[in-house]
Protein backbone atom coordinates (compact mmCIF):
# COMPACT_ATOMS: atom_id res chain seq x y z
CA UNK A 1 0.00 0.00 0.00
CA UNK A 2 1.04 4.06 -1.02
CA UNK A 3 2.27 5.84 1.80
CA UNK A 4 0.03 9.44 1.50
CA UNK A 5 2.18 12.06 0.10
CA UNK A 6 2.12 15.41 1.50
CA UNK A 7 0.08 18.16 -0.40
CA UNK A 8 3.27 20.52 -0.33
CA UNK A 9 4.88 17.89 -2.25
CA UNK A 10 1.95 17.17 -4.57
CA UNK A 11 1.24 20.79 -5.67
CA UNK A 12 5.24 21.44 -6.38
CA UNK A 13 4.76 18.16 -8.20
CA UNK A 14 2.04 19.27 -10.28
CA UNK A 15 3.58 22.76 -10.93
CA UNK A 16 6.88 20.70 -12.16
CA UNK A 17 5.35 18.41 -14.02
CA UNK A 18 3.66 21.44 -16.12
CA UNK A 19 7.12 22.61 -16.73
CA UNK A 20 8.15 19.57 -18.03
CA UNK A 21 5.12 18.00 -19.76
CA UNK A 22 3.61 21.05 -21.35
CA UNK A 23 0.56 19.86 -21.03
CA UNK A 24 -1.26 21.67 -18.25
CA UNK A 25 -0.13 25.27 -19.28
CA UNK A 26 1.08 24.59 -23.05
CA UNK A 27 0.86 22.40 -25.90
CA UNK A 28 2.28 18.87 -24.88
CA UNK A 29 5.51 19.42 -26.58
CA UNK A 30 7.92 17.44 -24.17
CA UNK A 31 5.05 14.90 -23.74
CA UNK A 32 6.56 13.60 -27.52
CA UNK A 33 9.96 12.95 -26.09
CA UNK A 34 8.80 11.11 -23.33
CA UNK A 35 7.94 7.88 -25.15
CA UNK A 36 8.45 4.38 -24.64
CA UNK A 37 10.87 4.14 -27.25
CA UNK A 38 12.99 7.04 -25.52
CA UNK A 39 16.25 5.09 -24.57
CA UNK A 40 17.66 6.22 -21.15
CA UNK A 41 21.69 6.78 -21.48
CA UNK A 42 22.98 3.96 -19.17
CA UNK A 43 19.06 1.94 -18.26
CA UNK A 44 21.57 -1.18 -17.84
CA UNK A 45 23.80 -0.19 -15.40
CA UNK A 46 21.63 1.96 -13.16
CA UNK A 47 19.39 0.76 -10.71
CA UNK A 48 15.78 0.26 -11.80
CA UNK A 49 12.49 2.07 -10.71
CA UNK A 50 9.66 0.43 -9.86
CA UNK A 51 7.33 1.72 -12.43
CA UNK A 52 4.77 -0.93 -11.54
CA UNK A 53 0.78 0.45 -9.83
CA UNK A 54 1.04 4.05 -11.67
CA UNK A 55 -2.27 5.51 -13.51
CA UNK A 56 -2.36 3.83 -16.85
CA UNK A 57 -1.61 6.80 -19.78
CA UNK A 58 -4.89 7.50 -21.86
CA UNK A 59 -2.42 8.79 -24.58
CA UNK A 60 0.36 7.59 -26.24
CA UNK A 61 2.57 10.70 -25.94
CA UNK A 62 1.80 10.27 -22.19
CA UNK A 63 3.24 7.40 -21.46
CA UNK A 64 6.65 8.35 -19.58
CA UNK A 65 5.78 6.88 -16.60
CA UNK A 66 8.80 4.16 -16.34
CA UNK A 67 11.39 6.73 -17.69
CA UNK A 68 10.47 9.41 -14.88
CA UNK A 69 10.49 6.91 -12.46
CA UNK A 70 14.05 5.40 -13.56
CA UNK A 71 15.08 9.43 -13.44
CA UNK A 72 13.80 9.72 -9.55
CA UNK A 73 15.41 6.65 -8.49
CA UNK A 74 18.88 7.54 -10.53
CA UNK A 75 19.43 11.08 -11.96
CA UNK A 76 20.35 9.87 -14.84
CA UNK A 77 18.56 12.14 -17.63
CA UNK A 78 19.27 10.02 -20.21
CA UNK A 79 19.94 12.89 -22.32
CA UNK A 80 16.90 14.70 -21.99
CA UNK A 81 17.34 17.87 -19.60
CA UNK A 82 13.90 18.59 -19.36
CA UNK A 83 13.63 15.59 -16.77
CA UNK A 84 16.23 18.04 -14.62
CA UNK A 85 13.90 21.33 -15.38
CA UNK A 86 10.92 19.33 -14.19
CA UNK A 87 12.29 16.79 -11.69
CA UNK A 88 15.55 16.98 -10.60
CA UNK A 89 14.20 18.22 -6.52
CA UNK A 90 12.52 14.87 -6.45
CA UNK A 91 15.36 12.77 -7.47
CA UNK A 92 16.07 9.95 -4.25
CA UNK A 93 12.52 10.56 -3.40
CA UNK A 94 10.80 7.51 -2.11
CA UNK A 95 9.38 5.21 -4.23
CA UNK A 96 5.23 5.52 -2.78
CA UNK A 97 6.26 9.77 -3.36
CA UNK A 98 7.74 9.12 -6.70
CA UNK A 99 4.85 7.31 -7.91
CA UNK A 100 2.67 10.21 -6.77
CA UNK A 101 4.76 12.53 -8.88
CA UNK A 102 4.66 10.60 -11.74
CA UNK A 103 0.91 10.04 -11.74
CA UNK A 104 0.01 13.55 -11.12
CA UNK A 105 2.48 13.95 -14.75
CA UNK A 106 0.37 11.27 -16.18
CA UNK A 107 -2.66 12.78 -15.24
CA UNK A 108 -2.28 16.47 -16.42
CA UNK A 109 -1.14 15.45 -19.60
CA UNK A 110 -4.07 12.83 -20.76
CA UNK A 111 -6.32 15.95 -19.24
CA UNK A 112 -4.54 18.42 -21.29
CA UNK A 113 -4.23 16.01 -24.29
CA UNK A 114 -7.91 14.68 -24.22
CA UNK A 115 -8.81 19.04 -23.86
CA UNK A 116 -6.76 19.52 -27.26
CA UNK A 117 -8.23 16.66 -29.25
CA UNK A 118 -11.92 17.61 -28.28
CA UNK A 119 -11.17 21.36 -29.39
CA UNK A 120 -9.71 20.40 -32.64
CA UNK A 121 -12.69 17.99 -33.05
CA UNK A 122 -14.91 20.80 -32.64
CA UNK A 123 -13.03 23.26 -35.03
CA UNK A 124 -13.44 20.39 -37.41
CA UNK A 125 -16.81 20.04 -37.03
CA UNK A 126 -17.20 23.90 -37.28
CA UNK A 127 -15.14 24.08 -40.23
CA UNK A 128 -16.93 21.37 -41.96
CA UNK A 129 -20.51 22.84 -40.41
CA UNK A 130 -19.08 26.19 -42.42
CA UNK A 131 -18.07 24.58 -45.45
CA UNK A 132 -21.61 22.85 -46.06
CA UNK A 133 -23.22 26.11 -45.31
CA UNK A 134 -21.23 28.19 -47.83
CA UNK A 135 -21.81 25.34 -50.39
CA UNK A 136 -25.48 25.25 -49.89
CA UNK A 137 -25.66 29.21 -49.74
CA UNK A 138 -23.27 29.17 -53.33
CA UNK A 139 -26.07 26.74 -54.48
CA UNK A 140 -28.78 28.35 -53.56
CA UNK A 141 -27.65 31.69 -55.11
CA UNK A 142 -26.53 29.70 -58.39
CA UNK A 143 -30.10 28.33 -58.91
CA UNK A 144 -31.38 31.60 -58.56
CA UNK A 145 -29.24 33.03 -60.79
CA UNK A 146 -30.71 30.23 -63.19
CA UNK A 147 -33.91 31.26 -62.81
CA UNK A 148 -33.61 34.62 -63.17
CA UNK A 149 -31.93 33.98 -66.49
CA UNK A 150 -34.40 31.53 -67.78
CA UNK A 151 -37.18 33.85 -66.10
CA UNK A 152 -36.20 36.57 -68.23
CA UNK A 153 -35.62 34.76 -71.49
CA UNK A 154 -39.51 33.95 -70.89
CA UNK A 155 -40.51 37.55 -70.67
CA UNK A 156 -38.49 38.50 -73.72
CA UNK A 157 -40.60 35.70 -75.79
CA UNK A 158 -43.91 37.03 -74.38
CA UNK A 159 -43.48 40.66 -74.24
CA UNK A 160 -41.93 40.61 -77.86
CA UNK A 161 -45.24 38.76 -79.17
CA UNK A 162 -47.59 41.88 -77.70
CA UNK A 163 -45.06 44.06 -79.46
CA UNK A 164 -43.60 45.48 -76.25
CA UNK A 165 -40.12 46.02 -74.73
CA UNK A 166 -38.95 44.67 -71.01
CA UNK A 167 -38.56 47.09 -68.72
CA UNK A 168 -36.07 45.35 -65.69
CA UNK A 169 -36.44 46.36 -62.22
CA UNK A 170 -34.42 44.03 -59.72
CA UNK A 171 -34.56 44.60 -56.30
CA UNK A 172 -36.87 46.29 -54.04
CA UNK A 173 -39.43 43.59 -54.66
CA UNK A 174 -40.69 45.52 -58.12
CA UNK A 175 -41.51 42.89 -60.70
CA UNK A 176 -40.27 43.09 -64.47
CA UNK A 177 -42.97 44.59 -66.79
CA UNK A 178 -43.79 44.94 -70.13
CA UNK A 179 -43.88 48.52 -71.77
CA UNK A 180 -45.74 49.04 -75.19
CA UNK A 181 -43.02 50.19 -77.64
CA UNK A 182 -45.86 52.16 -79.64
CA UNK A 183 -44.57 55.74 -79.34
CA UNK A 184 -48.21 57.37 -80.38
CA UNK A 185 -51.56 57.45 -78.63
CA UNK A 186 -53.97 54.93 -78.28
CA UNK A 187 -57.36 54.71 -79.84
CA UNK A 188 -59.06 56.74 -76.74
CA UNK A 189 -56.11 59.35 -76.94
CA UNK A 190 -54.26 57.90 -74.16
CA UNK A 191 -50.44 58.14 -74.58
CA UNK A 192 -49.29 54.23 -74.94
CA UNK A 193 -46.40 54.78 -72.38
CA UNK A 194 -49.60 53.78 -70.07
CA UNK A 195 -50.02 50.10 -71.63
CA UNK A 196 -47.51 48.53 -69.21
CA UNK A 197 -47.77 45.23 -67.56
CA UNK A 198 -46.18 43.04 -64.91
CA UNK A 199 -44.59 39.56 -65.44
CA UNK A 200 -45.87 36.60 -63.71
CA UNK A 201 -43.19 35.47 -61.21
CA UNK A 202 -42.12 32.60 -63.97
CA UNK A 203 -41.85 35.36 -66.99
CA UNK A 204 -45.01 35.13 -68.42
CA UNK A 205 -47.90 37.27 -68.95
CA UNK A 206 -51.11 36.93 -67.43
CA UNK A 207 -53.77 36.19 -70.66
CA UNK A 208 -56.46 38.26 -68.57
CA UNK A 209 -54.43 41.22 -67.90
CA UNK A 210 -53.37 41.37 -71.45
CA UNK A 211 -56.85 41.61 -72.74
CA UNK A 212 -57.69 43.98 -70.39
CA UNK A 213 -54.76 46.10 -71.67
CA UNK A 214 -55.86 46.20 -75.03
CA UNK A 215 -59.33 47.54 -74.30
CA UNK A 216 -58.10 50.14 -72.03
CA UNK A 217 -55.34 51.56 -74.83
CA UNK A 218 -56.46 49.76 -77.60
CA UNK A 219 -53.93 49.84 -80.86
CA UNK A 220 -51.15 50.22 -78.19
CA UNK A 221 -50.78 46.21 -77.82
CA UNK A 222 -50.08 44.05 -80.62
Amino acid sequence: MRRPVTSAVVVSAALSVSALTGCALAAPRVASSMTPSTTVTAASTAPSADASGLVPALHAQCDFGAQIMRYLATGDNGANPQLDQGFAQYVGVPTPQARSIVDTAIQNCDAAESKRQAAQASAQASAKAEQLRAAAQAQAAAQAAQAKTDARATEQKACAAIGGKVIERDGGGWQDTCKSTNPGKSNYGDSCSLAELAFQPDGTLDSANVSNLRQEVPGCLN
